[in-house]
């Protein structure tokens, strides 16, 4: 609804009726007897009736004046109410001497027992639509006109006045005023009353007190009283509006409210310039006092300069200093005291944009500082950088006193069992608002404590946007190691998705587990690759949709609350019929343990589980359902050696079967005895089939050894004879070569001197040849 509208109806309706009455009286005496004419105009010009019930009485001197008794404007017809608007008595005059001295003095304008009920219908139309007329074409020109010419004499200095009219009005007494707005559509119903409305003497030029006090109702939703105190100065001149030394107060309660009982008191000097729309709240003190419900106690004060440029649409805020002091039982501590200092505020409504520079928020004495940007606060973006030297979430939630002190009985006691189905918990997330929210900051925090978790050098980044959130790095050293988280949450789902890929590097767990759960069960530093998946709307839907991979490994440590060794030692004594001890230790120490799988709705399943220690070795499979937080695993024990000597040394190598099952809390070992016989029997037969394979071995090598000697002998003798056989072949093959080679000499000489012969034959032809040529020729 237009309060503008509202603040016409109901001072100047009024106001034009008792100018319409001193009219009719100056002018005719005795106005009574022109109220029937009075109230027929206003039919007429309406429609609706106007009922004088009281007289009207004229003041002539020494104040020309009226007193109207009560009257009543009767309401639109479709509404529930008979009257809009009713009167008990106006009344207003003017001192005739201040008239004549160009001085007038007006005396107190006085409604007494003014009502007004507004009404909206079912259709949404309200009770004064019908006299919201579109003004006559010709009257608004008319009135153009004028306002035109006004504006030119005043430009021209003809409006100037060679003697200046000082006027005085005694003021407002508005008293025992009732407003009523109902709205039948919405089925809304808020009514005013009490409501009295004094000001001192309004001048020109000085300013004039103020005082307003009502009570508010709206059903049993909201029952408030206000008060409110001022001195009010308008400047002509620079149209500039003063509310100084302005005391508000305001006491509420009711069923729409969060608090039983709410007291809050506002002071400050407000200045607005009309000709720049500037608004200016110097010394703001904003004090609450807030009783029940909620909170049994709650007081807020807010120290701050308030500007705020209409035009512009920006708001800010310097030098702001917010505390907070609250009480009541469901508090960690009861108490809390909160403070919030900023530098600057600024707000910029047109672009919904908001930045807090220099933040200090300080609570219970542990303090953060930084900076925070938010654009479009509709749908928040919000940049963020924070920071804090230290801070302890336990100290201010009193987890040391409380949840870590019942935490600490359960384990102690073993009344918890891990093993036990736990109460689930809801996860209620903000889902609209994550949805809504655009977020880019940085957390970092030197050093932190929470649920008893002590850690360094935290820095979170955090990224928002579209219903996904982003926590990628969470960086966090702890117990002389560190862990880099990369986390996603997704709740656009039906229910919330989250992704988480960590990496552990030589965290002490031991310290860790019994800082947070008080269970000093495992001990060692730690390292870890984690990539799980889950999703859910509490603790056990994430654990049991829980699903990825995982692999640890410990260096030297310890596993609490079991000996392995002790407890195969004591299974082989019982077996031999030997005597058996209690362990002077219940942990099994070891170098090396390492173990890693995949995670399948809640269960990791392992098959290469591995502990290393100077004396034993064990190695096996099974499976830890993480909702229920048990295991099942079997193992296989290697013993290596003994502390004990020579009395335990046949024990060594020896491969013992081992169930490792039960809840983290009380984990159980169990020898595996049947296991182990038949693995005794599987060695001792390994072992004679040893013993035999080695006898067979020898005999074998032996036999080959007499075997490879007579082959060597056979081998030499053949090799003599054959050399001498070799011998007499050659000796043989020498005499016939000599024998071959006489006969051959003998061959040659022969048919040599068979040649010789036949060649001194042919010469002895040739010469006998010769002759008997040369006797011839001769």
């Amino acid at each position: 609804m237009n309060l503008r509208k509202i603040i016409v109806l109901i001072l100047v309706v009024p106001v034009l009726f008792v100018v319409a009455a001193a009219g009719l009286l100056l002018a005719f005496f005795d106005a009574n007897e022109y109220k029937q004419e009075l109230a027929t105009v206003v039919k007429q010009q309406t429609g609706r009736t106007l009922t004088f019930e009281g007289g009207v009485n004229l003041m002539l001197f020494p104040s020309i004046g009226m007193k109207l008794g009560a009257l009543k404007f009767e309401n639109a017809s479709g509404f529930s109410q008979k009257t809009m608007l009713q009167v008990n008595e106006v009344s207003i005059s003017v001192d005739v001497k201040s008239i004549l001295k160009m001085k007038p003095k007006v005396s107190q304008l006085t409604l007494d027992g003014l009502q007004v009920n507004l009404q909206k219908n079912k259709q949404g139309k309200t009770n004064w639509d019908d006299l919201l007329v579109a003004d006559d074409p010709s009257a608004v020109a008319i009135t153009t006109q004028t306002s035109t010419k006004q504006s030119n004499n005043i430009k021209n200095g003809e409006a100037e006045s060679s003697r200046e009219l000082a006027l005085a009005f005694g003021g407002i007494n508005i008293n025992n005023a009732f407003l009523s707005w109902q709205d039948e559509q919405s089925e809304e119903h808020i009514v005013v009353d009490d409501l009295d409305i004094q000001t001192g003497v309004i001048t020109l030029k000085e300013a004039f007190p103020l005082s307003v006090q009502l009570v508010m109702h709206k059903g049993s939703e909201i029952n408030a009283a206000l008060n409110l105190e001022s001195n009010v100065y308008f400047d002509l001149k620079t149209k500039e509006l003063d509310l100084k030394q302005m005391l508000l107060s305001l006491k509420a309660q009711g069923e729409l409210l969060p608090f039983e009982q709410s007291d809050i008191n506002f002071s400050g000097d407000i200045h607005f310039a009309t000709q720049t729309e500037k608004l200016r709240i110097n010394g703001l003190i904003l004090a609450a006092k807030l009783r029940g419900k909620a909170l049994d106690t709650a007081e807020l004060n807010l120290e701050t300069q308030l500007s705020f440029d209409l035009k512009t649409q920006q708001l800010g805020l310097l030098q702001t200093a917010l505390t907070v002091y609250a009480k009541d039982e469901s508090l960690p501590r009861g108490v809390i005291n909160l403070m919030l200092n900023t530098d600057s505020l600024d707000v910029k409504l047109a672009k919904r944009e908001v930045h807090l520079a220099n933040l200090l928020i300080d609570i219970e004495g542990q303090k953060i500082i930084g900076q925070v940007d938010v654009a479009d606060y509709a749908k928040p973006a919000v940049k963020f950088n924070l920071s804090s030297e230290s801070l302890d979430l336990d100290a201010l939630l009193l987890l040391n006193q409380k949840q870590a002190q019942a935490t600490t009985e359960a384990s102690l006691s073993n009344d918890v069992k891990f093993s036990e189905a736990a109460e689930d918990i809801a996860i209620e997330l903000p889902i609209e608002l994550i949805k809504s929210l655009e977020v880019d900051g940085v957390l970092q925090v030197d050093s932190l404590k929470a649920m008893n978790i002590k850690t360094q050098n935290n820095v979170i980044n955090i990224q928002a946007k579209d219903g996904v959130v982003f926590l990628n790095p969470l960086s966090v050293a702890l117990y002389d190691g560190t862990i880099k988280n990369n986390i996603t949450l997704d709740v656009n789902a039906a229910s919330p998705k989250y992704r988480i890929k960590s990496k552990l590097d030589s965290v002490k767990v031991g310290e860790l587990l019994t800082d947070f759960m008080q269970m000093d069960k495992i001990a060692g530093s730690t390292s870890a690759l984690i990539d799980v998946n889950t999703g859910g709307d509490s603790v056990n839907q994430l654990k049991q949709k829980l699903s990825g991979k995982v692999a640890f490994e410990l260096r030297d440590g310890a596993l609490k609350g079991f000996n392995i060794r002790h407890s195969i030692d004591t299974a082989k004594a019982k077996l031999q019929g030997g005597e058996t001890s209690e362990a002077k230790v219940q942990q099994t120490d070891f170098s090396a343990l390492s173990i890693s799988g995949d995670v399948k709705n809640g269960v990791l399943h392992s098959d290469d589980l591995m502990l290393q220690s100077p004396l034993l070795r064990v190695g096996g499979n099974g499976r830890f359902d993480i909702a229920k937080s048990t295991l099942d695993y079997r193992v296989d024990a290697k013993i290596l050696g003994s502390i004990e000597g020579q009395a335990s040394k046949h024990n060594s190598g020896l491969l013992i079967p081992v169930r490792l099952y039960g809840s983290l809390s009380d984990i159980k070992l169990n020898v595996l005895y049947d296991d182990m016989l038949k693995q005794q029997a599987k060695e001792k037969l390994a072992a004679e089939k040893e013993r035999l394979q080695q006898a067979l071995t020898a005999k074998k090598a032996k036999l080959n050894a007499e075997l490879d000697a007579k082959e060597d002998k056979l081998k030499a003798d053949l090799a003599q004879r054959k050399e001498s056989e070799k011998a007499k072949l050659k000796a043989k093959e020498q005499v016939e070569q000599a024998r071959i080679a006489a006969e051959l000499e003998a061959k040659k000489q022969a048919e040599k001197q068979r040649l010789d012969a036949k060649k001194k034959a042919a010469e002895e032809k040739l010469k006998e040849k010769a002759k008997n040529k040369l006797k011839n020729l001769f």
